[in-house]
């Protein structure tokens, strides 16, 4: 009688298969944790909000009437609260029944958490009805404004 021996060294061997698939079970494991960690500190980490404030400075000193002609100084202020530097280009206009007619536009550059006190003096155009004056922040969909009469 012939007596079967077992190989020491291939008795215990785990086939290709499992292997492979216990390697792509580690690997697609520590995918998705490390994905799954970033969406956990996103959604558990504070996120700033992003914006910019623009207001008049001194809204209870606007002037209500202005003559055509006549220099008239605009005071707002732009603080930056994008979490990051930023230019801003902003545009004063006036409109009255007749159009739009830009009485500037200008440029600055403000660092995060910054702010800048502005007044720009513009001139009233000719006219003799009320108008309203712009001041617009051109690529942020901004605006504030105020009215006056022309006399």
């Amino acid at each position: 009688m012939t007596e079967q021996t077992e190989d020491p060294n291939t008795s215990n061997r785990m086939p290709k298969w499992a292997l492979g698939l216990g390697v792509f079970l580690v690997l697609a494991i520590s995918f998705m944790a490390i994905s799954h960690t970033r969406a956990y500190k996103l959604a558990t980490t504070h996120q700033p909000e992003r914006f910019t404030e623009l207001y008049f400075t001194r809204p209870d000193a606007l002037p209500a009437s202005a003559a055509p002609g006549s220099r008239l100084p605009v005071a707002f202020t732009l603080h930056n609260q994008e979490a990051a530097d930023t230019s801003y280009t902003y545009r004063i206009t006036f409109t009255d029944p007749s159009g739009t007619v830009t009485l500037g536009t200008h440029s600055l550059r403000l660092k995060s958490g910054q702010q800048q006190a502005i007044t720009q003096n513009v001139l009233v155009p000719a006219g003799d009805t009320r108008g309203e004056i712009t001041v617009d922040l051109v690529h942020k969909d901004q605006s504030i404004h105020f009215w006056i009469e022309r006399n």
